[in-house]
Protein backbone atom coordinates (compact mmCIF):
# COMPACT_ATOMS: atom_id res chain seq x y z
CA UNK A 1 0.00 0.00 0.00
CA UNK A 2 1.38 3.37 -0.99
CA UNK A 3 0.86 6.31 1.39
CA UNK A 4 1.39 10.03 0.86
CA UNK A 5 5.06 10.96 1.00
CA UNK A 6 4.47 13.36 3.88
CA UNK A 7 3.17 10.56 6.12
CA UNK A 8 5.88 7.97 5.35
CA UNK A 9 9.20 9.68 5.92
CA UNK A 10 9.82 7.80 9.15
CA UNK A 11 8.83 4.47 7.61
CA UNK A 12 10.44 4.80 4.21
CA UNK A 13 13.08 2.08 4.67
CA UNK A 14 10.31 -0.43 5.45
CA UNK A 15 7.26 0.47 3.40
CA UNK A 16 8.43 2.49 0.40
CA UNK A 17 9.04 0.90 -3.00
CA UNK A 18 12.65 0.35 -3.95
CA UNK A 19 14.35 3.62 -4.95
CA UNK A 20 14.63 4.44 -8.65
CA UNK A 21 17.54 2.43 -10.07
CA UNK A 22 17.08 -0.34 -7.48
CA UNK A 23 14.15 -2.09 -9.13
CA UNK A 24 13.89 -5.86 -9.01
CA UNK A 25 14.88 -6.43 -12.60
CA UNK A 26 17.49 -8.27 -14.62
CA UNK A 27 20.04 -5.78 -16.00
CA UNK A 28 23.39 -7.48 -16.42
CA UNK A 29 25.71 -5.48 -18.68
CA UNK A 30 27.04 -6.78 -21.98
CA UNK A 31 30.43 -8.55 -21.85
CA UNK A 32 29.89 -9.58 -18.21
CA UNK A 33 31.29 -12.96 -17.16
CA UNK A 34 29.76 -14.73 -14.17
CA UNK A 35 30.62 -17.97 -12.43
CA UNK A 36 27.53 -19.77 -11.12
CA UNK A 37 27.70 -22.61 -8.60
CA UNK A 38 24.69 -24.80 -7.85
CA UNK A 39 24.49 -27.49 -5.16
CA UNK A 40 21.53 -29.67 -4.22
CA UNK A 41 20.84 -32.69 -2.03
CA UNK A 42 17.85 -35.00 -1.66
CA UNK A 43 18.05 -37.31 1.37
CA UNK A 44 15.28 -39.91 1.67
CA UNK A 45 14.46 -42.69 4.12
CA UNK A 46 11.94 -45.49 3.71
CA UNK A 47 8.83 -44.64 5.75
CA UNK A 48 6.44 -47.36 4.58
CA UNK A 49 6.41 -50.45 2.39
CA UNK A 50 3.42 -52.41 1.12
CA UNK A 51 3.42 -55.60 -0.94
CA UNK A 52 0.50 -57.41 -2.50
CA UNK A 53 0.30 -60.80 -4.23
CA UNK A 54 -2.96 -61.21 -6.08
CA UNK A 55 -5.63 -60.08 -3.63
CA UNK A 56 -3.54 -60.73 -0.52
CA UNK A 57 -1.48 -58.03 1.13
CA UNK A 58 1.69 -59.00 2.92
CA UNK A 59 1.37 -58.29 6.68
CA UNK A 60 3.23 -55.15 7.71
CA UNK A 61 5.33 -56.97 10.30
CA UNK A 62 7.02 -58.96 7.52
CA UNK A 63 8.96 -55.84 6.51
CA UNK A 64 9.43 -54.21 9.92
CA UNK A 65 13.18 -54.82 9.86
CA UNK A 66 13.74 -53.26 6.43
CA UNK A 67 15.62 -49.97 6.24
CA UNK A 68 16.49 -47.96 3.13
CA UNK A 69 18.23 -44.63 2.66
CA UNK A 70 18.87 -42.78 -0.59
CA UNK A 71 20.97 -39.63 -0.93
CA UNK A 72 21.35 -37.78 -4.25
CA UNK A 73 23.76 -34.87 -4.66
CA UNK A 74 24.53 -32.50 -7.54
CA UNK A 75 27.36 -30.00 -7.90
CA UNK A 76 27.34 -27.78 -11.00
CA UNK A 77 29.60 -24.92 -12.01
CA UNK A 78 28.93 -22.76 -15.09
CA UNK A 79 30.75 -19.73 -16.45
CA UNK A 80 28.41 -17.52 -18.47
CA UNK A 81 29.62 -14.82 -20.84
CA UNK A 82 26.83 -12.33 -21.62
CA UNK A 83 27.93 -11.11 -25.05
CA UNK A 84 24.78 -9.09 -25.83
CA UNK A 85 21.46 -8.30 -24.14
CA UNK A 86 18.12 -6.70 -25.04
CA UNK A 87 14.59 -6.50 -23.63
CA UNK A 88 15.62 -7.80 -20.21
CA UNK A 89 17.38 -10.99 -21.36
CA UNK A 90 20.60 -12.11 -23.05
CA UNK A 91 20.50 -12.30 -26.83
CA UNK A 92 23.91 -13.94 -27.12
CA UNK A 93 25.35 -15.98 -24.26
CA UNK A 94 28.22 -18.47 -24.13
CA UNK A 95 28.08 -21.01 -21.29
CA UNK A 96 31.06 -23.12 -20.29
CA UNK A 97 30.32 -26.18 -18.18
CA UNK A 98 33.22 -26.13 -15.74
CA UNK A 99 31.98 -28.92 -13.47
CA UNK A 100 29.03 -31.32 -13.78
CA UNK A 101 29.01 -33.77 -10.86
CA UNK A 102 26.23 -35.99 -9.58
CA UNK A 103 26.09 -39.00 -7.28
CA UNK A 104 23.54 -41.27 -5.64
CA UNK A 105 24.23 -43.45 -2.61
CA UNK A 106 21.92 -46.19 -1.36
CA UNK A 107 21.89 -48.14 1.88
CA UNK A 108 19.63 -51.11 2.45
CA UNK A 109 19.48 -53.47 5.41
CA UNK A 110 17.14 -56.05 6.89
CA UNK A 111 17.42 -56.92 10.56
CA UNK A 112 20.82 -55.26 10.71
CA UNK A 113 22.35 -56.93 7.66
CA UNK A 114 22.67 -55.23 4.31
CA UNK A 115 24.83 -53.37 1.85
CA UNK A 116 25.42 -49.97 0.38
CA UNK A 117 26.49 -48.58 -2.97
CA UNK A 118 27.31 -45.27 -4.63
CA UNK A 119 26.73 -44.41 -8.27
CA UNK A 120 28.53 -41.47 -9.87
CA UNK A 121 27.11 -39.73 -12.92
CA UNK A 122 28.99 -37.87 -15.62
CA UNK A 123 28.09 -35.65 -18.56
CA UNK A 124 29.75 -35.34 -21.95
CA UNK A 125 28.99 -31.61 -21.70
CA UNK A 126 31.57 -31.09 -18.96
CA UNK A 127 34.42 -28.91 -20.20
CA UNK A 128 32.53 -27.79 -23.29
CA UNK A 129 31.04 -24.42 -24.21
CA UNK A 130 27.68 -23.78 -25.86
CA UNK A 131 26.21 -20.69 -27.49
CA UNK A 132 22.66 -19.51 -26.82
CA UNK A 133 21.71 -17.17 -29.68
CA UNK A 134 18.30 -15.49 -29.57
CA UNK A 135 16.18 -15.98 -32.70
CA UNK A 136 13.77 -13.06 -32.89
CA UNK A 137 11.53 -14.61 -35.55
CA UNK A 138 11.01 -17.86 -33.62
CA UNK A 139 11.13 -16.20 -30.17
CA UNK A 140 13.53 -18.80 -28.82
CA UNK A 141 17.20 -19.53 -28.39
CA UNK A 142 19.17 -21.49 -30.95
CA UNK A 143 21.74 -23.64 -29.14
CA UNK A 144 25.02 -24.80 -30.65
CA UNK A 145 28.49 -25.82 -29.55
CA UNK A 146 30.84 -22.84 -29.31
CA UNK A 147 34.38 -23.54 -30.55
CA UNK A 148 33.74 -27.18 -29.60
CA UNK A 149 32.39 -30.31 -31.20
CA UNK A 150 29.89 -32.72 -29.70
CA UNK A 151 26.68 -34.66 -30.01
CA UNK A 152 23.89 -32.28 -31.06
CA UNK A 153 21.37 -34.34 -29.06
CA UNK A 154 23.05 -33.10 -25.89
CA UNK A 155 21.82 -29.59 -26.68
CA UNK A 156 18.11 -30.21 -27.20
CA UNK A 157 17.03 -29.83 -23.55
CA UNK A 158 19.42 -27.11 -22.41
CA UNK A 159 17.93 -23.94 -20.91
CA UNK A 160 19.49 -20.48 -21.12
CA UNK A 161 17.92 -18.84 -18.04
CA UNK A 162 19.84 -19.74 -14.91
CA UNK A 163 19.30 -16.28 -13.38
CA UNK A 164 15.87 -16.89 -11.77
CA UNK A 165 14.26 -14.22 -13.95
CA UNK A 166 10.85 -15.92 -13.64
CA UNK A 167 10.86 -15.17 -9.89
CA UNK A 168 10.86 -11.39 -10.42
CA UNK A 169 7.60 -9.42 -9.97
CA UNK A 170 7.68 -7.57 -13.29
CA UNK A 171 6.52 -4.39 -11.54
CA UNK A 172 7.47 -2.00 -8.75
CA UNK A 173 7.07 -3.52 -5.29
CA UNK A 174 7.45 -2.49 -1.66
CA UNK A 175 8.54 -4.47 1.38
CA UNK A 176 5.80 -6.91 2.33
CA UNK A 177 4.44 -7.26 -1.21
CA UNK A 178 3.93 -10.80 -2.53
CA UNK A 179 3.30 -12.22 -6.01
CA UNK A 180 2.63 -15.67 -7.47
CA UNK A 181 5.09 -17.50 -9.70
CA UNK A 182 4.36 -20.37 -12.08
CA UNK A 183 5.39 -23.81 -10.84
CA UNK A 184 7.66 -24.32 -13.86
CA UNK A 185 9.87 -21.48 -12.63
CA UNK A 186 11.21 -23.88 -10.00
CA UNK A 187 12.94 -25.83 -12.78
CA UNK A 188 15.71 -23.24 -12.51
CA UNK A 189 16.40 -24.56 -9.00
CA UNK A 190 15.58 -28.24 -9.51
CA UNK A 191 17.53 -28.50 -12.79
CA UNK A 192 19.80 -25.48 -13.37
CA UNK A 193 20.59 -25.25 -17.06
CA UNK A 194 18.05 -27.90 -18.07
CA UNK A 195 18.84 -31.53 -18.87
CA UNK A 196 22.64 -31.81 -18.60
CA UNK A 197 22.72 -35.49 -19.67
CA UNK A 198 24.19 -36.66 -16.34
CA UNK A 199 24.28 -40.44 -16.64
CA UNK A 200 25.98 -43.40 -15.03
CA UNK A 201 27.59 -46.11 -17.13
CA UNK A 202 24.82 -48.62 -16.51
CA UNK A 203 21.88 -46.22 -16.50
CA UNK A 204 19.06 -47.25 -18.84
CA UNK A 205 18.04 -45.03 -21.73
CA UNK A 206 14.42 -45.03 -20.54
CA UNK A 207 15.46 -42.94 -17.51
CA UNK A 208 15.33 -39.91 -19.82
CA UNK A 209 11.64 -40.59 -20.50
CA UNK A 210 10.90 -40.63 -16.77
CA UNK A 211 12.87 -37.40 -16.24
CA UNK A 212 10.98 -35.73 -19.09
CA UNK A 213 7.63 -36.70 -17.56
CA UNK A 214 8.65 -35.45 -14.11
CA UNK A 215 9.65 -32.13 -15.66
CA UNK A 216 6.52 -31.75 -17.79
CA UNK A 217 4.11 -32.73 -14.99
CA UNK A 218 5.44 -30.30 -12.40
CA UNK A 219 2.57 -28.38 -10.79
CA UNK A 220 1.79 -26.48 -7.62
CA UNK A 221 2.02 -23.02 -6.11
CA UNK A 222 4.92 -20.64 -5.55
CA UNK A 223 4.69 -17.37 -3.63
CA UNK A 224 7.49 -14.80 -3.51
CA UNK A 225 7.58 -12.00 -0.92
CA UNK A 226 9.89 -8.99 -0.96
CA UNK A 227 11.07 -8.88 2.66
CA UNK A 228 13.70 -6.16 2.91
CA UNK A 229 16.97 -4.78 1.55
CA UNK A 230 20.22 -5.38 3.42
CA UNK A 231 23.99 -5.35 3.09
CA UNK A 232 25.60 -8.64 2.08
CA UNK A 233 29.43 -8.57 2.10
CA UNK A 234 29.35 -4.93 1.02
CA UNK A 235 26.66 -5.45 -1.62
CA UNK A 236 23.11 -4.12 -1.30
CA UNK A 237 20.68 -6.97 -1.91
CA UNK A 238 16.93 -7.45 -1.85
CA UNK A 239 15.69 -10.44 0.15
CA UNK A 240 12.99 -12.39 -1.68
CA UNK A 241 11.37 -15.10 0.43
CA UNK A 242 10.15 -18.09 -1.58
CA UNK A 243 7.47 -20.57 -0.47
CA UNK A 244 6.68 -23.50 -2.77
CA UNK A 245 4.37 -26.50 -2.63
CA UNK A 246 5.04 -28.64 -5.68
CA UNK A 247 4.18 -32.09 -7.02
CA UNK A 248 4.96 -34.17 -10.08
CA UNK A 249 4.55 -37.72 -11.34
CA UNK A 250 5.62 -40.16 -14.05
CA UNK A 251 4.63 -43.58 -15.37
CA UNK A 252 6.67 -46.07 -17.40
CA UNK A 253 5.96 -49.58 -18.67
CA UNK A 254 8.21 -52.51 -19.57
CA UNK A 255 7.90 -56.08 -20.81
CA UNK A 256 10.49 -58.83 -20.50
CA UNK A 257 10.40 -62.64 -20.48
CA UNK A 258 6.62 -62.80 -20.21
CA UNK A 259 6.48 -60.25 -17.39
CA UNK A 260 4.92 -56.82 -17.81
CA UNK A 261 5.23 -54.05 -15.27
CA UNK A 262 4.14 -50.48 -14.70
CA UNK A 263 6.20 -48.19 -12.49
CA UNK A 264 4.92 -44.86 -11.22
CA UNK A 265 6.64 -42.08 -9.31
CA UNK A 266 4.85 -39.43 -7.27
CA UNK A 267 6.99 -36.67 -5.81
CA UNK A 268 6.02 -33.83 -3.46
CA UNK A 269 8.08 -30.88 -2.27
CA UNK A 270 7.20 -28.41 0.48
CA UNK A 271 10.10 -25.94 0.64
CA UNK A 272 11.00 -22.36 1.39
CA UNK A 273 14.02 -20.09 1.49
CA UNK A 274 15.51 -16.82 0.26
CA UNK A 275 16.79 -15.44 -3.01
CA UNK A 276 19.21 -12.54 -2.53
CA UNK A 277 19.05 -10.19 -5.51
CA UNK A 278 22.06 -7.98 -6.25
CA UNK A 279 20.41 -4.59 -6.81
CA UNK A 280 23.47 -2.81 -8.21
CA UNK A 281 24.18 -5.41 -10.90
CA UNK A 282 20.61 -6.58 -11.56
CA UNK A 283 21.18 -10.30 -11.02
CA UNK A 284 20.99 -12.94 -8.30
CA UNK A 285 23.60 -12.86 -5.56
CA UNK A 286 22.66 -16.25 -4.07
CA UNK A 287 19.79 -18.47 -2.96
CA UNK A 288 19.20 -21.11 -0.31
CA UNK A 289 16.10 -23.32 -0.35
CA UNK A 290 15.20 -26.28 1.88
CA UNK A 291 12.25 -28.28 3.12
CA UNK A 292 10.43 -31.62 3.13
CA UNK A 293 10.10 -34.14 0.35
CA UNK A 294 8.02 -37.26 -0.16
CA UNK A 295 8.56 -39.82 -2.92
CA UNK A 296 6.21 -42.74 -3.61
CA UNK A 297 7.33 -45.49 -5.99
CA UNK A 298 4.71 -48.03 -7.03
CA UNK A 299 5.41 -51.08 -9.20
CA UNK A 300 2.67 -53.33 -10.54
CA UNK A 301 3.62 -56.54 -12.35
CA UNK A 302 1.86 -59.33 -14.21
CA UNK A 303 3.68 -62.67 -14.43
CA UNK A 304 2.57 -65.63 -16.54
CA UNK A 305 2.78 -68.90 -14.58
CA UNK A 306 1.69 -71.84 -16.73
CA UNK A 307 -2.04 -71.20 -17.31
CA UNK A 308 -2.44 -68.42 -14.77
CA UNK A 309 -1.54 -64.76 -14.45
CA UNK A 310 -0.10 -63.64 -11.12
CA UNK A 311 -0.37 -59.96 -10.24
CA UNK A 312 2.02 -58.36 -7.79
CA UNK A 313 2.41 -54.82 -6.51
CA UNK A 314 4.92 -53.03 -4.33
CA UNK A 315 4.64 -49.53 -2.90
CA UNK A 316 7.57 -47.74 -1.29
CA UNK A 317 7.01 -44.41 0.42
CA UNK A 318 10.07 -42.34 1.24
CA UNK A 319 10.25 -39.20 3.35
CA UNK A 320 13.14 -36.81 3.70
CA UNK A 321 14.68 -33.43 3.09
CA UNK A 322 15.55 -31.41 0.01
CA UNK A 323 18.02 -28.53 -0.05
CA UNK A 324 19.45 -26.40 -2.83
CA UNK A 325 21.76 -23.42 -3.02
CA UNK A 326 23.30 -21.21 -5.67
CA UNK A 327 25.77 -18.36 -5.80
CA UNK A 328 26.89 -15.89 -8.49
CA UNK A 329 30.38 -14.38 -8.57
CA UNK A 330 32.32 -12.31 -11.10
CA UNK A 331 34.49 -14.36 -13.45
CA UNK A 332 36.32 -11.37 -14.93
Amino acid sequence: MRLLIGTTLGLAPILAPLPLGDELEFKVKADTRLEKTFDSELALELAEMKMKFGDEELPADHTDGLEMQIVSKDHLVFVDHYRALADGRPTSLVRTFEALESSESQKQSFDGEGDESTTDKESKLEGKSVLFQWNEEQSEFAVSFHEDEGDAELLTELVEDTDLRAFLPGKSVAAGDSWPVEARAFDAILSPGGDLALLSGEEADDSEEVDDQLDQNLSGEIKVTFVETRDEAGTRVAVLHVEAELATHSESTSEEDGESSVETYRIELDVEGDILWDLAHGRPWSYAIEGKSQVVVETKSEVALEDTQLSMSQTLRFEGKYSASGRWTSAE
